[in-house]
C-alpha cells in the first residue's frame, strides 16, 4: 500500500475533488486545478493525459465537447498552499 501512495498525491488543504470545482451554468474544473491536485508537476505532463482522455472519449462515441473545453485561464483558480 505505501507503494501506491508514493505515487498518489492528494493536497489535503480541500476536503474532496468538489471543492477544485467551479460553478458557471454547469459544474466544471479547471485542468491547472486538478493537475496539482493529481501531484504533476508540468502542465505539458498532464496535458498528455487530457489528451489520452479525449482520445478514449472519442473512441468510446462519448461527446468530446460535452466533456473538454479549452479555455482561457490566466492563473490557477484554486491557490498554492
Amino acid at each position: 500500500m505505501s507503494e501506491f501512495i508514493d505515487y498518489f498525491h492528494y493536497d489535503f488543504q480541500y476536503e474532496s475533488f468538489e471543492d477544485y470545482g467551479e460553478t458557471n451554468g454547469g459544474r466544471l474544473w479547471f485542468a491547472r486545478d486538478l493537475m496539482g491536485m493529481l501531484g504533476y508537476e508540468s502542465f505539458d505532463a498532464f496535458e498528455n493525459v487530457i489528451n489520452r482522455a479525449i482520445q478514449a472519449c472519442a473512441t468510446l462515441k462519448i461527446q468530446i465537447m460535452d466533456n473538454f473545453r479549452q479555455v482561457e485561464c490566466p492563473a490557477s483558480t484554486i491557490s498554492s498552499p
